[in-house]
């Protein structure tokens, strides 16, 4: 036991050497570059979305069973990072990086010659499950790479912005490809490749970011712990539970939204494939707006510490934009509901994006900053695949009921229901703030980073 903290000691000793002697130049290169890679990776839980009619036609399937091209890639995503994030934890990042933007093009490329369905699901499960570590593995390069403070939260911010711009995009271009190359489906495929090969040499070109890998050397329990640990803090941590659950709600109504967007759009107000997918925009402009919300309010929390004398905040503080963006989300869901008719502006309900994509925006990035304050550098990329395991399981069932419950209960109670739910869950982000100071000191020390930060 005593050997094994001195070799803690010591490669906490290491990890200083190595990133605080890197030039901000070299830190960008760290930061961006995984940003571009979750970006990549999130872009392909969308893009067969504009093709699902012709998918259908192609296979001669229902359009359920089309929409599984969408739920097993996003299926992929969930569990991919439970499987291959702590690993990064034990052997290293980089390695691991070119390993999943290998696999992820690969089975990209394999599905888009595909000649039969099956295989073309295989292939979509297997880019997704194999690419998907590296969404959670960026969060643990940016806590490398940036010490606490205002180069770390504008690195998670770029980090954060990706997942979500990325499935609100896709929809949009990859429709007016399709009409480019006379509906071929296969092009939702070579868009991702036209996409990923650029990140991929970028990320040929990085260094490790963590010294982590000396593990390898070192009792099996080390491994072991770090396969069971996002399991563990999911199930056994209730700061990871809460923000879990809250993200995990916002994002799934995000992918909901994809789904009765299109579907309430051509119904009644006829719109064809490439107008209700530049629609999505909406989504985008209420991601652009909760940062510059994010901004305001992180401007007004140290304006406020600096009139009381304060140099350090509580990482609690950095829960309020969580608040507002649950506020937001009930909001949006509500504008949807009520403004989801025939007869009434297009353009009002359109509008209705730009909270609900604001809202569920504003409630992951305060989670991923919390988290990212709070945990170890060494578990973040655990933490951050328990949240994302669960968080993707719901984008992934989304599609399969969405269109189903709007049919059977109409616009305004299927997303009345959606609005009640946010409704129940919007107090989670102010009862953690209350508690989570309290809370923070019943988990593992071994796991928490330092209880304050300066502003």
């Amino acid at each position: 036991m005593q050997s094994i903290e001195k070799q803690e000691v010591r490669q906490e000793d290491l990890q200083v050497s190595i990133t605080d002697n890197w030039t901000t130049g070299k830190r960008l290169y760290h930061a961006i570059t995984p940003c571009l890679f979750a970006f990549l990776i999130t872009l392909g839980t969308s893009v067969p979305e504009p093709a699902i009619a012709i998918i259908m036609k192609e296979f001669c399937v229902g359009r359920l069973e089309a929409t599984m091209s969408i739920t097993l890639y996003t299926i992929g995503l969930a569990l991919g990072p439970l499987l291959f994030a702590p690993l990064s934890e034990t052997y290293g990042r980089r390695w691991i990086y070119i390993l999943a933007s290998t696999s992820l093009l690969s089975f990209a490329a394999g599905a888009g010659a595909a000649q039969s369905f099956a295989s073309y699901l295989i292939c979509r499960f297997l880019s997704g499950m194999l690419g998907s570590v590296g969404i959670a593995m960026g969060a643990g390069t940016v806590a490398d790479v940036w010490p606490h403070g205002r180069g770390r939260a504008s690195a998670s911010l770029m980090f954060v912005l990706g997942p979500f711009l990325a499935p609100s995009l896709a929809p949009f271009i990859v429709a007016y490809f399709l009409e480019a190359f006379n509906n071929d489906w296969r092009w939702t495929q070579w868009f991702l490749l036209l996409v990923g090969f650029p990140i991929w040499i970028l990320i040929l070109g990085m260094r490790e970011t963590s010294t982590a890998k000396r593990s390898r050397d070192g009792p099996p329990r080390h491994l072991q712990r770090s396969l069971s640990l996002p399991l563990k803090m999911l199930c056994s941590d209730p700061i990871i539970f809460a923000l879990t659950l809250h993200t995990s709600f916002g994002y799934a109504m995000i992918f909901s939204f994809f789904s009765s967007f299109s579907y309430i759009l051509t119904l009644d107000y006829a719109f064809h494939n490439p107008q209700s997918s530049l629609c999505l925009l909406s989504l985008a402009i209420g991601y652009f707006c909760a940062i510059l919300l994010f901004l305001m309010l992180e401007a007004v929390i140290r304006m406020r510490l600096k009139s009381c004398q304060q140099r350090l905040s509580r990482p609690e503080d950095g829960l309020i934009p969580g608040i507002a963006g649950g506020v937001l989300l009930l909001a949006g869901e509500t504008w949807y509901a009520f403004s989801a008719r025939r007869g009434a502006s297009w353009a009002v309900f359109v509008a209705a994006g730009i909270p609900i994509g604001g809202g569920a925006f504003m409630l992951f990035l305060s989670a991923i900053n919390y988290i990212m304050q709070v945990y170890d550098h060494r578990v973040v990329a655990s933490a951050i695949a328990a949240n994302g395991a669960i968080r993707y399981s719901l984008g992934a069932i989304c599609p399969l009921f969405t269109i189903q419950m709007y049919e059977r209960l109409g616009a305004h109670w299927a997303s009345g229901t959606f609005a009640l739910i946010s409704l129940l869950l919007l107090p989670l982000p102010w009862v953690l703030m209350q508690n989570g100071q309290r809370l923070r000191t019943r988990l593992p020390k071994r796991d928490m980073a330092t209880s304050d930060v300066e502003t």
